[in-house]
């Protein structure tokens, strides 16, 4: 809940200062042109970059991860600023933002490597309609105040705010946030090496006569521990299977995932499906893990 909520104060911070500082999300219809869309751009993007370090400062992400949100911020904002500067009111406002919430969802596709369809769809319709909410809802209370530099601050600075709440709100609601956070955890075990991989076996010994495999049926317990993680399998029931002369078998079926605990208080649980396991009758064993994010491990 803290890190929800840390996520969502700094989004509508960051867009509330840059509405006030940036004009955030850019100028509607003003039909500047590519010029105006590339100035736009850029001044969505050193806004974007604000974001950035706020939801990098709240997530407590490492400098590889938290780079890659900036980045991912200040293009999206970025974008977002340039759809809004270069257009014309020929285009409609809604489709302008629909096109901006697009963009939000690509971006989390390609920067934060956010695959999954429905996550992505929440990425972009909330950006859409916290655009929409945020001008739509400016206009219902008579914003800008005064035609001054001022007036147009503080009416940009309410867009910022709305789309920041709605935006944020959206996707610590789906738990984006989290899934920063565990991108980064996953990340964090490769280059961590396993101080330790113990197991106990239960052995039925067979030999098949036909296919000259030798057959061991067993169950075991495994724990898979490096700086980071602590892993408990549970397998029963397996048949190891070993060629003639060979000190390497495969193991058939399926493993339970029994237990999974992290070393450090702060580290959230999750779960590794083991790929593959080869079992050696020198009592060795080897493990390939898959992170959610499809990388073999």
């Amino acid at each position: 809940m803290a890190t929800r909520l840390a996520w969502i104060v700094a989004i509508a911070l960051g867009l509330l200062g840059g509405g006030f500082a940036f004009h955030f999300p850019g100028s509607y219809g003003d039909s500047g042109g590519v010029g105006a869309a590339v100035f736009g751009f850029v001044l969505g993007a050193v806004n974007g970059l604000f974001v950035g370090v706020l939801a990098w400062i709240a997530l407590r992400l490492p400098r590889r991860d938290g780079g890659r949100l900036l980045v991912a911020i200040s293009l999206i904002v970025g974008g977002t600023h340039a759809l809004n500067d270069g257009s014309s009111t020929q285009l409609p406002f809604v489709v302008v933002q629909v096109v901006a919430g697009l963009v939000a969802a690509g971006t989390a596709a390609w920067i934060l490597r956010e695959h999954r369809p429905s996550t992505l769809a929440i990425i972009g319709v909330a950006w859409t309609l916290g655009l929409l909410a945020g001008g739509w809802s400016g206009n219902a209370i008579g914003l800008p105040l005064t035609e001054t530099p001022l007036g147009w601050a503080l009416d940009h600075a309410w867009d910022g705010l709305v789309s920041g709440l709605i935006w944020g709100t959206a996707t610590a609601a789906i738990g984006l946030p989290e899934a920063l956070r565990r991108s980064h955890r996953r990340s964090s075990l490769v280059g961590h090496p396993v101080r330790a991989v113990t197991y106990s076996t239960l052995p039925n010994s067979a030999w098949d006569r036909r296919s000259g495999l030798h057959q061991l049926d067993f169950g075991f317990d495994l724990t898979f521990e490096n700086e980071i993680w602590r892993v408990t399998w549970a397998v029963r029931g397996q048949t190891l299977e070993i060629a003639p002369g060979s000190l390497r078998g495969e193991l058939r079926g399926d493993p339970e995932l029994i237990d999974v605990s992290a070393l450090e208080p702060w580290q959230e649980v999750v779960g590794f499906p083991l790929l593959k396991a080869d079992a050696r009758a020198d009592g060795s064993c080897s493990l390939v893990l898959r992170s959610a994010r499809g990388r073999d491990i």
